[in-house]
């Protein structure tokens, strides 16, 4: 049997606000890399399927200044896509700290690599006080680049 441990194609979603119906349509590079004083240490995800919402916690925490839960936004993102499998689409963590935010990692930090993955997603470990500190860290919006 074969996992996916990678990023899930996005649905498309007509609300998402799409950058080429603003700017002319740009050439992208395969690659980049943006290193700046602010960047956090790349986090160990210990095989598991969430590379999505690590990098969201990621690009989020020099704006919060505080490294933040990435278990968090791949909880609430698989609770919102409705299954269990492994990885996440981006727009559903994009929604995931759109409407519920992101909490400092102290509050729900990475487990080491005996969790298994469905103790992971598990949203009934997300306590009201998560919830709570969430909204001070939400986006107010994002933008699909097509």
């Amino acid at each position: 049997m074969q996992q996916n441990l990678g990023a899930l194609k996005d649905k498309k979603d007509r609300r998402d606000f799409r950058i080429a119906s603003i700017i002319a349509p740009v050439i992208l590079p395969s690659s980049f890399f943006i290193a700046t004083k602010d960047s956090y240490p790349v986090k160990m995800q210990y095989q598991r399927g969430s590379c999505t919402s690590q990098a969201h916690a990621e690009e989020h925490e020099p704006d919060e200044e505080t490294p933040l839960s990435a278990r968090f936004i791949m909880a609430l993102s698989k609770q919102k896509e409705g299954n269990t499998s492994y990885g996440a689409s981006s727009v559903t963590g994009m929604k995931v700290k759109k409407e519920f935010g992101s909490v400092p990692e102290s509050m729900f930090p990475e487990p080491d690599a005996s969790m298994s993955w469905l103790d992971y997603i598990d949203c009934s470990h997300i306590t009201g006080d998560m919830l709570n500190e969430g909204v001070k860290h939400k986006i107010g919006s994002y933008w699909r680049v097509d």
